[in-house]
């Protein structure tokens, strides 16, 4: 039950979990279809490092990281095309990363 009605809203599994706020935006990049995770990459690279003042380099960082193990975590469970569409990501991620690293910008 999510509401009591002594308590009101109760929370579920309130851990207190405390790190790195740039996890807590990876999974944006996997939204949609393949096609829109790439086709939106950039522009919610941008969205995302501007209105939460997140290094993009930093950014693409975790999110590599991320995919890449979302991508693992989905070959465990058998399911092939979600592990290559979170490796696409990481793929991509890691590009622009390498692009921007080339460039000496953040």
């Amino acid at each position: 039950m999510l509401a009591s009605p002594d308590r009101g809203w109760l929370a579920i599994d309130p851990k207190g979990i405390v790190g790195p706020r740039e996890f807590d935006y990876c999974n944006i990049f996997t939204n949609g279809t393949l096609e829109q995770a790439h086709q939106n990459f950039d522009s919610r690279l941008y969205i995302v490092s501007t209105t939460a003042h997140i290094d993009p380099v930093d950014l693409l960082g975790w999110i590599a990281a991320w995919s890449a193990l979302s991508g693992l975590w989905h070959l465990e469970d058998g399911e092939d095309m979600l592990a290559q569409f979170s490796h696409s990501i990481t793929a991509l991620a890691l590009h622009r990363l390498d692009m921007r690293i080339r460039a000496g910008s953040g």
